[in-house]
């Protein structure tokens, strides 16, 4: 999102998120996520899951007719990243039988991801649910980690990302009205100018919080967890509530595009090439 000097928090008022179910009384927890790893590094394992979670999706009866757990589970299946695909698939597999633990980890995946990313986005989804996650000591740990930033560390990653990025758009190349008018009148030919504004790769919402709200604290870090846990690419070393305003994790963008980008109206894909940002 583009960095204002006073940006409000749309969290302040999201309601708390629906637990994420626990695994069987047979299954000890760190067993069912060492289970989870070993799939990284076995394809086949992985795709005998896939075909498991399916069969158990097509298993399940709809609690009502809007009860859409069986197409939000498939459109997450279809959309996560690979790894996270596992992660989801393990998870469905495990709660097979139990229809009402599918329900919940429909839930949890609409309130911790899916709704702060489009209130994030400057929609109001509606309240979720109130909760008790049992993940206690993840969230505990990840709200250690969360800060919150000031206007004037906003302000200087701008400016860095400006610098980085030639003062331009990194998609159009529309070069920043100001930087524009400073370069020589020959340099100006055939070149063009406009509002370039720094967005944030992850919205910049998601590291705003009250951080005398306990509460607030510990939803924002239950996002965060369920990112790291779906998305494990991404970690808290890479971004984070902690992270998020660091240059490597924002770029210049034309303000018509960055409008887009932040309804998700575009998305870019993956390039197999690294840059030093």
């Amino acid at each position: 999102m583009e960095i204002p000097d006073n940006l409000g928090n749309p969290f302040a008022s999201f309601g708390e998120i629906p637990p994420r179910p626990s695994v069987s009384a047979e299954t000890i927890e760190d067993e069912y996520e060492s289970s989870i790893s070993s799939m990284f590094s076995s394809p086949n394992l992985g795709e005998d899951l896939k075909a498991k979670a399916l069969q158990a999706l097509e298993c399940y009866t709809p609690l009502h007719p809007s009860d859409d757990t069986i197409n939000l589970l498939r459109a997450f299946m279809d959309h996560l990243p690979t790894k996270g695909q596992l992660v989801l698939v393990a998870e469905i597999v495990e709660h097979a039988n139990d229809p009402g633990k599918l329900r919940m980890l429909r839930n949890f995946l609409v309130g911790a991801i899916l709704k702060p990313m489009k209130l994030a986005s400057g929609r109001t989804p509606e309240a979720s649910r109130s909760s008790a996650p049992e993940f206690e000591n993840d969230i505990n740990a990840s709200m250690a980690t969360i800060e919150s930033f000031s206007s004037n560390e906003q302000s200087q990653l701008r400016q860095d990302c400006l610098k980085r990025d030639g003062h331009r758009c990194v998609i159009s190349g529309i070069i920043d009205r100001k930087h524009f008018f400073k370069l020589p009148p020959a340099s100006r030919q055939g070149r063009r100018h406009g509002e370039v504004q720094a967005a944030h790769i992850l919205p910049f919402a998601l590291s705003e919080f009250n951080e005398n709200n306990a509460l607030e604290v510990r939803k924002k870090a239950t996002i965060w967890w369920a990112l790291y846990r779906y998305f494990p690419i991404i970690g808290p070393d890479t971004i984070g509530a902690s992270t998020i305003n660091k240059r490597e994790n924002a770029i210049i963008l034309h303000s018509a595009i960055h409008g887009n980008f932040g309804k998700f109206g575009i998305a870019f894909e993956p390039l197999n090439q690294l840059y030093q940002v």
